[in-house]
C-alpha cells in the first residue's frame, strides 16, 4: 500500500511539473501610446504612436509609427519644436520603422542611412520575468 502511494505521489508530481512549465510571454500585437498617462516634452508634438510587434521563437520584430502635430505657422525657423534636427521632421531620427531583436541574447547590428552616411545601430532584447527589455544604441 505504501509503495503504491509513493508511486502515485511521484507520478502526480511529475505530471504537475511537466504541465506547469511556463510558456514564454508572447508580446505580439499592436500597442498604443497612452498620451494622457505619458510625460512627453511639449516639443515632441506627438498626436499618436503605435508599435506593432510580431514575435517568433527566435526574434521580436517591432514596427513603430508616429503621427506628429505640425509646428505652429508663426514659429521662427530653427526654434525648438520646429523640426530643425533629429526628432521631429520624419526620416532619420524620427524613430519610425522596423527593428528586429534577437531573442537568443545576441546583439543585432544593422547599418542605417543618416545625415553623415551609414551609421551602425545595435539592437538587443532580453525577456526576464515576463518583461521585455529592448535596447537600441546608435
Amino acid at each position: 500500500m505504501r509503495k503504491i502511494f509513493f508511486v502515485m505521489a511521484f507520478l502526480c508530481l511529475s505530471a504537475t511539473a511537466a504541465f506547469s512549465q511556463a510558456k514564454p510571454t508572447d508580446f505580439s500585437g499592436t500597442w498604443m501610446l497612452d498620451l494622457p498617462k505619458s510625460k512627453l516634452d511639449v516639443r515632441a508634438r506627438i498626436d499618436s504612436m503605435s508599435m506593432t510587434v510580431a514575435q517568433t521563437d527566435k526574434e521580436l520584430k517591432v514596427t513603430t509609427e508616429t503621427r506628429r502635430t505640425p509646428p505652429p505657422a508663426d514659429a521662427p525657423a530653427g526654434a525648438p519644436g520646429t523640426g530643425g534636427r533629429g526628432m521631429g521632421r520624419g526620416g532619420f531620427g524620427a524613430g519610425d520603422g522596423t527593428a528586429s531583436y534577437s531573442l537568443d541574447g545576441k546583439e543585432t547590428v544593422v547599418e542605417l542611412d543618416g545625415p553623415n552616411g551609414q551609421m551602425p545601430v545595435k539592437y538587443k532584447a532580453t525577456i526576464d520575468s515576463g518583461k521585455a527589455n529592448l535596447t537600441q544604441s546608435r
